[in-house]
């Protein structure tokens, strides 16, 4: 007997009135990988587990430094030194330092090396950053954090003259980029008054070797500004050391504070954690990344007014995170695509049982 249109209308009917459940197969039940007493339930153990995973990875990315490693140090002198062990320092002959040195249009650059020239030089740094909508504070968008910051100083340095919004980090990037395109040392400097980047203020800045004091000197290029101590240039670590003992009453700015400056409360909060690059490679190809040979590593001050930084739990935290996650996933997609052979399966045999009715 041929298929008619009223066979078809009852497939349909078949199809909307009956459970598949419940039809009684010409032939044994349609093949599966699993059955559906286990499918379900791998579904939902999957499904909670990379939820698990999520609020796990979300913990772990809460704290600074995801993308970077950090080394807790206790010994004050090692922050001191003009060279800490460890160091990477920039290559001196790099052809990429050169070219920024030709950008940096307007800078003193043949001066002697000292601290005038270095305030010249954060002068310029300064005025890179076009006045206006630019130092409007900017929350960065969701493709701005996928992308990630810009660690290279020529890249950077074209897009803060394009009217890149205003931020610590790009002005700190540059003044490193400066002052070692000048044949001076330089290094990032981080402040932060927690671990937990959600529940915290933090601040970029840059320390200067200066030869003739044979110290270092904290600079804010942000706030065209400089750290002192009893009138005299000071480093990160006689601000922290201020700042932990109560005893702020003598550190100052001194500049063109042209962003808002750090008062002392502000200071004493901020300088509870301290971070210092331990690199200063960025022509090299440096920068903060979560993989690869060249990742920018941070040393951390740790001592009775500081804890440890917990890297170690962060890294078990974002291992089980990762891991919880891909076995979730795949017992999810298991019992997933279970589930639809089967539903598959069912269809084609209730197709196949109705045109045989039919015929």
């Amino acid at each position: 007997m041929p298929i008619t249109s009223a066979g078809i209308s009852n497939t349909n009917k078949l199809f909307m009135s009956a459970s598949f459940a419940s039809l009684k197969w010409p032939n044994s039940s349609p093949p599966s990988v699993l059955t559906s007493f286990i499918a379900l339930p791998l579904v939902v153990v999957g499904t909670l587990l990379v939820a698990v995973a999520c609020l796990d990875l979300d913990v772990a990315t809460s704290l600074y430094f995801v993308r970077s490693e950090v080394t807790n140090i206790a010994n004050r002198e090692f922050f001191t030194k003009a060279d800490p062990p460890g160091f990477i320092a920039q290559n001196a002959n790099s052809s990429r330092l050169r070219v920024f040195r030709s950008l940096m249009t307007g800078a003193t650059t043949h001066d002697s090396l000292d601290l005038a020239t270095v305030i010249k030089i954060r002068h310029w740094v300064h005025e890179q950053q076009p006045t206006g909508d630019s130092w409007i504070p900017h929350r960065s968008t969701l493709l701005e954090r996928f992308n990630g910051d810009i660690d290279d100083p020529i890249l950077l340095l074209n897009s803060v003259r394009r009217g890149a919004p205003a931020t610590c980090r790009n002005f700190s990037i540059l003044m490193v980029g400066a002052i070692e395109s000048i044949g001076m040392k330089a290094r990032l400097v981080m402040v932060a008054d927690s671990y937990w980047k959600n529940y915290s203020g933090n601040h970029s800045i840059v320390e200067v070797w200066i030869p003739s004091l044979s110290k270092w000197v904290l600079m804010d290029a942000m706030g065209d500004s400089m750290f002192t101590l009893d009138a005299v240039p000071a480093s990160a670590m006689d601000v922290y050391d201020s700042a932990r003992k109560g005893v702020l009453e003598k550190v100052e700015l001194i500049g063109r504070q042209s962003c808002t400056s750090i008062n002392h409360k502000d200071v004493q909060r901020l300088f509870k954690h301290v971070y210092f690059s331990m690199t200063n490679a960025l022509f090299d190809g440096y920068g903060v990344r979560l993989l690869g040979r060249k990742r920018v590593r941070f040393a951390h001050v740790t001592n009775e007014y500081s804890a440890p930084f917990p890297i170690s739990a962060q890294r078990v935290a974002l291992a089980c995170g990762v891991s919880i996650f891909l076995f979730g996933g795949a017992i999810t997609s298991v019992g997933l695509i279970d589930l639809a052979i089967k539903n598959a399966a069912r269809i084609d045999a209730a197709y196949r049982f109705v045109v045989r009715r039919e015929v």
